[in-house]
């Protein structure tokens, strides 16, 4: 290329070698070459055609790209299209032009680079790179990309009102050029590679669903008696069920109750959350001590993983009393169905609960079975079917209507085995997903 004349000038450089370039980045193999962008290329930019001239917009149908279309590597379409007569105003840039966004705010972060697929025109905040030498623009484009972190870092300009890219810098950046047929292999070995990744990152994404729905049938499968086996010598749920509350309705055969949702083991009960909650409501004003301590749950506890501690000075009104081992069931979006079992971090503070749980207390009924189940598709739908509101965060369960939920209770002795094979497979599953971050 450059005994034919086709490269203005160019230089085979190490990184000492400063005779044509200063500060060459690095050594480049036998066959390659330094040159400047602005050597290759030929630049340009764009405008907005007044919007206040509407012979210039209806019926556009020819592109005008803006940053708010540099989404994707390449530019097929656009948001917004001119008019023909628009159009006699502007440059019209040629399929295979590079489009680099040089001003927006988005520059503090990313360097936004296109390639045109089709024919456009550009606004005033993109520059355009047009490869002038038999050069492969896709190679120059993936030359770009790979200096973006330099370009952010030293040809940035902070702006008065936006940030920007100092071009005249930018064009006498040093581009690494190999011969024509290497430029094909690298673009292709870069692309194969890139395509890769992209079937990694949709296989990380299948495999996490797969596992949120493994976990769900897992749930599903507990609470119809059919994820362990039952063992014959297990006390039936139904005396345990008699100890808790001798006036409950628990029936193993189905016929107490009319639409039980499905079948369950002999050895099983099914019986109404009413008649097995043992909570008895009792609140606290922390205003009284608003300088004592307390443990308070609320819906943010689902992100942090832990309760707050704070004063009482600094708790906006009364709380519910809970305590250890008490299920607490969010009745609001967006956590409408989420289960948390109390478990006191500081035993000696007392445990206060926030308005959006109805509070679950059970003797005999292990609370980790009764979170899991609560968890599971049956209570999911129940949750969602029985909700009042007029939609998104406003939209709640009603703690009438879950207390008459019915709940499945395997014997004592299975729920052990249950909580046991669901927290160990739930564990193995938790770390497949970690590994793929």
């Amino acid at each position: 290329l450059i005994k034919e004349g086709k490269i203005k000038r160019a230089k085979k450089a190490t990184a000492s070698d400063t005779s044509h370039y200063e500060n060459v980045p690095f050594d480049v193999p036998d066959g390659w070459c330094w040159i400047r962008l602005n050597d290759i290329a030929s630049f340009g930019g764009g405008k907005t055609p007044s919007m206040e001239n509407k012979e210039y917009w209806d019926n556009g149908t020819h592109l005008w790209v803006t940053s708010k279309d540099m989404k994707t590597s390449l530019i097929n379409d656009s948001m917004m299209k001119i008019s023909d007569e628009a159009l006699k105003t502007m440059q019209v840039y040629q399929p295979g032009t590079l489009l680099m966004v040089t001003r927006s705010g988005i520059l503090r972060r990313v360097l936004p680079l296109a390639i045109l697929g089709e024919k456009a025109t550009v606004n005033q905040d993109l520059k355009t790179i047009s490869i002038v030498a038999p050069i492969l623009p896709i190679y120059v484009f993936y030359a770009i990309l790979a200096n973006e972190s330099m370009i952010l870092r030293d040809y940035h300009k902070d702006g008065t009102t936006v940030d920007s890219i100092n071009f005249d810098k930018f064009v006498e950046m040093p581009i690494p050029l190999p011969p024509q047929n290497e430029q094909k292999r690298i673009v292709d070995a870069i692309e194969h590679y890139l395509s890769l990744i992209e079937d990694i990152k949709h296989s990380e994404d299948d495999i996490l669903v797969c596992i949120d729905s493994a976990k769900s049938k897992i749930l599903d499968l507990a609470i119809h008696g059919k994820l362990v086996p039952q063992d014959p010598t297990d006390e039936p749920a139904s005396e345990l069920l008699k100890r808790i509350n001798p006036k409950a309705i628990a029936s193993c055969d189905n016929p107490h109750y009319e639409q039980v949702p499905f079948v369950i083991p002999d050895s099983w009960a099914w019986v109404k959350l009413e008649d097995i909650n043992i909570f008895k409501s009792k609140s606290v004003n922390p205003f009284d001590n608003p300088s004592e301590t307390y443990e308070l749950y609320s819906v943010p506890t689902f992100e942090t993983g832990e309760p707050e501690f704070p004063h009482g000075k600094d708790i906006a009104s009364s709380k519910v009393v809970v305590s250890e081992g008490d299920v607490l069931l969010c009745k609001i979006n967006p956590h409408l169905n989420r289960v948390w079992v109390v478990r006191q971090r500081k035993p000696q503070l007392k445990a206060l609960a926030s308005s959006e749980w109805i509070v679950i207390r059970v003797n005999e009924i292990f609370p980790e079975y009764l979170e899991l189940a609560m968890q599971s598709p049956y209570f999911r739908e129940l949750m969602q079917s029985n909700v009042s509101g007029v939609g998104g965060s406003l939209m709640r369960a009603q703690p009438t209507f879950v207390k008459q939920y019915m709940v499945p209770v395997p014997p004592i002795q299975e729920q052990t085995r249950i909580v046991k094979r669901i927290q160990e497979t739930f564990h193995m599953l938790d770390s497949i997903g970690e590994s793929l971050s």
